[in-house]
C-alpha cells in the first residue's frame, strides 16, 4: 500500500482528483465492453442464461453493481453520449439506473417502448443532479410516482440504520411535530434530529397506551368488585 505520510496536504487532494478523472475514464470503457459484450451475447458461449449471470458469477460483480452496469451499458445502446457524460463526471451510475428503472415502469404502464428522442431528453434532464433530484425530474416528465423505498441495515453495536421515502403530507406532519415537540427535548432528547424525534414520539404513544391499558384495567377490577358485592 502507497504511504502517505510524508505527502503534502496539496500533493493528496490533487492526486486523488487525478485518480478520479481515471476512474471515471476506465468506468466509461467498462461500460462500453459490457455493451459489447451484450450485443454479440458472448454469455452464452460462456453458458451463462443472461448477461446478469456473467457479470455476477463470471466477472465477480455484486448484484447491485451488476445491474448498474447492465443499465448503463443498455441506455448506452440507444444514447451514446451516455458514455462520455460518464467520463466527465455529468450523469453517474446510481442516476442511470433511476433512469432505466423509470422507462420500464412507463413502458409497462403504457405498453409501448420509450423511444430514442425522449431517452436522449430525459438523459439531458438528468444531468448533474442529485440521484433524489433524478428521481423527481424522472417522475414529472414521465408522469410517473416517486419510487418509495425502505431499507433496514443493522450494525454490530446493535444499532439500525432506516432509509424510508416519505410523502409531501407525511413530511409535513413531521416537521410540524418537530415545531411542537422543540420544548420537550431536553436531557437525552435535547437534539432536533429525526431519530431524536421518532423516539420521543414513540415514547409519547407507548405512555399513552399503557395508560389506556391501566385505566381499562382499573375499570374492569371495579365493575368485577362491584358485581361482587351486589351478589353478596
Amino acid at each position: 500500500m502507497t504511504s502517505l505520510k510524508n505527502t503534502s496536504d496539496q500533493e493528496v487532494e490533487t492526486c486523488l482528483k487525478n485518480l478520479i478523472t481515471k476512474e471515471r475514464e476506465i468506468l466509461h470503457e467498462v461500460i462500453i465492453y459490457i455493451k459489447e459484450v451484450d450485443s454479440r451475447r458472448l454469455y452464452i458461449a460462456k453458458a451463462y442464461p443472461s448477461m446478469y449471470e456473467y457479470l455476477t458469477r463470471e466477472l465477480g460483480y455484486s448484484g447491485s453493481a451488476a445491474l448498474r452496469r447492465l443499465d448503463a451499458a443498455r441506455l448506452l445502446k440507444s444514447v451514446p453520449e451516455v458514455a462520455d457524460h460518464i467520463k466527465e463526471g455529468r450523469l453517474n451510475l446510481s442516476q442511470l439506473n433511476e433512469v432505466n428503472r423509470a422507462i420500464k415502469e412507463k413502458e409497462r404502464e403504457q405498453k409501448t417502448s420509450i423511444d430514442t428522442p425522449t431517452k436522449n431528453s430525459l438523459i439531458s434532464a438528468v444531468i448533474g443532479k442529485t440521484v433524489l433530484e433524478t428521481q423527481k425530474e424522472l417522475a414529472a416528465i414521465l408522469n410517473i410516482d416517486v419510487p418509495k423505498f425502505e431499507k433496514q441495515r443493522a450494525y454490530k453495536d446493535s444499532s439500525v440504520r432506516l432509509e424510508i421515502t416519505l410523502n409531501k403530507e407525511q413530511l409535513k406532519k413531521l416537521n410540524r411535530c418537530r415545531d411542537l415537540t422543540a420544548s420537550l427535548r431536553h436531557g437525552e432528547h435535547k437534539d432536533s434530529s429525526w431519530a431524536t424525534l421518532f423516539e420521543l414520539l414513540a415514547d409519547q404513544y407507548l405512555l399513552k397506551k399503557e395508560l389506556k391499558t391501566i385505566n381499562s384495567n382499573s375499570n374492569s377490577n371495579s365493575n368485577s368488585n362491584s358485581n361482587s358485592n351486589s351478589n353478596s
